[in-house]
């Protein structure tokens, strides 16, 4: 039986009508996800969907010198491939596990299948294609008009939301790779932020010492993000 706590987690799972989920229960996998282990590859046929506990998960874009930009973050509020069924199944960009934590996946015949038979699950998998849309409009607005300091307050607040715990694995690389900055831009903030008793950085570690602060030091898209 599939532990009932593990679906939970995540927001969209709990979000299914009962017997969509009664449905889905006997296909849902339970996992734990390491940092780095990769989701998808961009160009690959998508076979499943997963739903992040408490993990994140990123969507990064590759360019052809190498260098990448997070174009996307997903945590226990969504999903990878649970719009899948829209339309082709080809992966566009890379997924991999930003921080470490539960999942859940399923298969997308099964997934699909749902959305197939029970219109509640259809409605759901709609109005997140929309959220996911307005978020991915607002991140780019965010990234071409406000400064680094505001946008990594932004996304140490949305890692908070997401992991539910004030300490979570963090590298200044993997932070500047996600803001498609210079990883010393990032220390300047990160220290910065500790200077003032906001968090404390030690050895990839964060902790958020100081919630209400670390809002009013992100810009406004934090909670434009969190009415959608």
């Amino acid at each position: 039986m599939f532990p009932s706590d593990r679906y939970s987690r995540n927001q969209l799972l709990a979000a299914l009508p009962g017997k969509a989920l009664d449905f889905l229960v006997p296909h849902l996998e339970a996992s734990i996800l390491k940092q780095d282990e990769l989701i998808f590859e961009a160009g690959q046929i998508a076979v499943r969907a997963v739903f992040p506990g408490d993990c994140i998960l990123s969507v990064v874009t590759i360019m052809a010198d190498g260098r990448s930009a997070e174009t996307a973050s997903i945590g226990r509020e969504g999903c990878v491939g649970f719009v899948s069924g829209l339309g082709d199944r080809h992966v566009i960009d890379r997924c991999i596990v930003q921080m470490d934590g539960s999942a859940t996946s399923v298969p997308l015949v099964w997934l699909n299948r749902a959305v197939e038979r029970f219109p509640a699950v259809r409605d759901l998998q709609m109005r997140y294609f929309k959220a996911v849309f307005a978020h991915t409009l607002r991140s780019v607005a965010c990234s071409s008009l406000h400064t680094i300091d505001l946008r990594c307050a932004r996304w140490l607040l949305m890692a908070h939301d997401r992991v539910q715990r004030d300490t979570f694995s963090i590298k200044q690389d993997d932070l500047a790779k996600m803001l498609g900055v210079r990883r010393s831009s990032v220390g300047q903030v990160c220290g910065e932020l500790q200077r003032v008793g906001i968090i404390r950085y030690s050895r990839g570690s964060i902790t958020i010492l100081d919630r209400a602060r670390l809002e009013a030091a992100a810009c406004e898209c934090y909670g434009a993000i969190q009415r959608i």
